[in-house]
């Protein structure tokens, strides 16, 4: 009786606090059906009374083509993606699966460059991109992710460790070289924690601001970020157009995290016993 009322009152206490956090997403969905005059009427009205879809054609209008920039925003991550995991798992089956001198201190040095805010970068980066002719490209936005995805060395590492020797012993034994060895025998084995990264970098990718803001001047290059961040500037006396654009830009993540949720937490503590 004590293990269920404690269960009971753990469980209210969650769904309490969930709720709490879901509020403001509720309120701003709610916001984007109703009109400007209409937003921040007290009480709140929960469930408009009669909702419109008004702002949401104006997103896609001739002026403001959020169609394009949602194109723009999925080859951007896209391509984050594709660099995250064919350079992070090459690099963390080097760091996990091949012996080389200084192997673990190169790996601390890698790691510890996670200390470095972006803001300390932000000057050099910008001065090489403009060198090599990357400013006002999309290349500028996912190129970091083939030079640079530390986050997921370290995730896909730490798995790749629990990963048995023998097993990688054995494929060398019937003539699989590394290359093989790694896409064919550990990538697959490692679907979890691969997911894991995909999902933390499909959000970091999708949500990134600071680098479009800092590279892209052209219109027809906007992601989707920096499109929701101008389009509420302009719409700034337009509320519940600025909700529409929000709610509009947090759509994909919302799908990603519904079907991928389970394979969350079994990716993050995957590697979290040997390493």
């Amino acid at each position: 009786m004590g293990k269920w009322f404690t269960k009971a009152v753990t469980s209210v206490i969650m769904w309490g606090i969930a709720s709490i956090m879901l509020l403001p997403f509720v309120w701003m969905l709610s916001s984007s059906l109703k009109t400007s005059a209409e937003v921040f009427q007290f009480p709140i009205e929960w469930i408009p009374k009669h909702p419109t879809l008004g702002s949401y054609k104006l997103l896609f209008s001739s002026k403001y083509n959020f169609g394009l920039y949602y194109f723009n925003t999925f080859i951007v991550t896209l391509m984050s993606i594709i660099g995250v995991v064919f350079v992070g798992s090459m690099t963390a089956y080097a760091y996990s699966k091949i012996r080389f001198a200084g192997r673990n201190f190169i790996f601390l040095l890698m790691i510890a460059t996670l200390a470095i805010p972006f803001q300390v970068v932000m000057i050099p980066n910008f001065i090489i991109f403009r060198s090599f002719g990357l400013l006002d490209t999309l290349t500028s936005q996912w190129i970091g992710a083939f030079l640079n995805p530390i986050m997921a060395i370290f995730f896909l590492r730490q798995f790749f460790m629990t990963i048995s020797n023998e097993l990688i012993d054995a494929a060398k034994i019937d003539g699989c070289g590394h290359w093989r060895i790694c896409w064919r025998i550990v990538v697959p084995l490692s679907k979890p924690v691969l997911f894991t990264v995909i999902l933390i970098y499909f959000v970091s990718s999708w949500n990134n601001y600071e680098t479009a803001l800092l590279y892209l001047r052209k219109p027809d290059l906007y992601v989707i970020s920096l499109a929701v961040k101008m389009f509420s500037g302009e719409m700034h006396v337009n509320h519940a157009a600025s909700m529409a654009a929000s709610v509009i830009s947090i759509i994909p993540l919302l799908i990603l995290l519904i079907f991928g949720q389970r394979y969350i937490i079994s990716g993050l503590t995957s590697g979290a016993i040997k390493g």
